[in-house]
């Protein structure tokens, strides 16, 4: 049986203020294979009681260490597993399993408040920040920019109809990541026009937007990483209502491929006609609509997570991305062999892809066929 079971909502008033569910309990390899075969009665064991079209998600932080060390969970006398479960409990609710040694220590690190502390105190906002921040903000709005980022995020704030499911549209990402990987290695027409990809998102862009994005982003959030949640979402999406399936989307992107010359001069002359501050518009965008937005915000925060997925290597190269960046250097040329580099390039390429415009209402008619899929 579990234990050590957290309700935050009852140990902090602001958890309990906001309506997602949140909870921590240890867990034994044992209680997890049981969790695997039976979610929802072993959540109910715990106390969580979930709506009936709530679907359960469950991610393995370290599943590979976990099945090693306990033979695929069937002895795990040295082993606990930290739980964490969030969600709203209507739609999703996500579990994540976290496996240690039972002898390892406490982690001794600095929290980010006294535990007698409902929050973490903020430094005082001035009236003259404030009020230059409200001056930036109306400026972003009344731009000619904000129309372009606002019909190009739209889309992803409402329910449209789809042909594939996230999921689907994912594995779909990760396939046409390998066609563009195996042919960057060997057309050089392909290699230079992802390299100007990678050099149009190093273009400095007002300094306003840096200042807009930390006054509305929490302190841990990065720019790149936003950059990365709204560029993703945008492409999951484009590939879910695409009226294209699996197998002709990834012909039509071989297709493409083999056409170079002519496909990479479509996407550089998208480049040459894009302002060069759309992306960080965008980005700052996001992250203030995704604050007050909570269906933006699950998407964005799916296609974070999802993206993260395309990491095949150590929990070392993910940290190594999430690390603080001023901008988007993560996305320079000399980070070409990281695992996010290709991917994230790809995601803002379909971005900048000439595409039909999105109808309003959205119809309920069997989507058509996109030119651009």
């Amino acid at each position: 049986m579990a234990t050590r079971i957290v309700d935050l909502a009852a140990r902090s008033r602001l958890v309990g203020e906001q309506p997602m569910l949140s909870h921590a309990w240890v867990a034994t390899p044992a209680d997890v294979l049981e969790f695997v075969r039976h979610p929802r009665p072993e959540l109910k064991k715990l106390g969580i009681r979930l709506s009936s079209t709530c679907q359960v998600e469950t991610t393995f932080e370290n599943h590979d260490w976990l099945a090693g060390r306990t033979h695929g969970l069937a002895n795990g006398n040295a082993v606990k597993v930290f739980a964490r479960g969030d969600g709203d409990g209507t739609r999703v609710y996500r579990v994540r399993f976290f496996a240690s040694k039972k002898d390892k220590g406490g982690v001794d690190r600095p929290t980010l408040h006294r535990a007698d502390e409902e929050e973490r105190p903020s430094r005082r906002t001035t009236n003259s920040s404030r009020r230059r921040m409200e001056a930036q903000r109306r400026s972003m709005l009344a731009s000619p920019l904000h129309l372009e980022v606002h019909k190009w995020l739209a889309p992803m704030t409402y329910e449209m109809p789809a042909t594939k499911s996230t999921d689907e549209a994912q594995r779909i990402f990760a396939e046409i990541v390998r066609l563009v990987q195996a042919t960057v290695d060997k057309s050089p027409v392909v290699a230079n026009a992802m390299a100007q990809v990678a050099d149009a998102l190093q273009r400095p862009f007002h300094p306003a937007y840096t200042a807009l994005f930390r006054a509305h982003s929490p302190a841990e959030e990065r720019f790149h990483q936003t950059f990365v949640d709204t560029m993703h979402a945008r492409a999951l999406w484009v590939l879910e209502t695409s009226g294209f399936h699996r197998e002709q989307l990834i012909e039509d992107v071989d297709r493409l491929l083999a056409d170079s010359k002519q496909t990479m001069q479509v996407l550089i002359d998208a480049i040459d006609q894009m302002d060069p501050q759309f992306a960080a518009h965008a980005t700052v965008e996001a992250a203030i609509r995704r604050r007050d937005d909570p269906y933006f915000d699950a998407k964005l925060s799916d296609a974070r997570r999802l993206f993260e997925t395309l990491n095949r290597g150590s929990a070392d190269d993910l940290i190594n991305f999430r690390r603080p960046a001023r901008r988007l250097e993560r996305f320079e040329s000399a980070n070409e062999r990281e695992w996010w580099f290709l991917p994230g390039l790809i995601d803002f390429a379909m971005g900048l892809w000439p595409s039909e415009p999105t109808p309003w209402p959205p119809k309920n008619e069997k989507p058509r066929r996109r030119k651009d899929a």
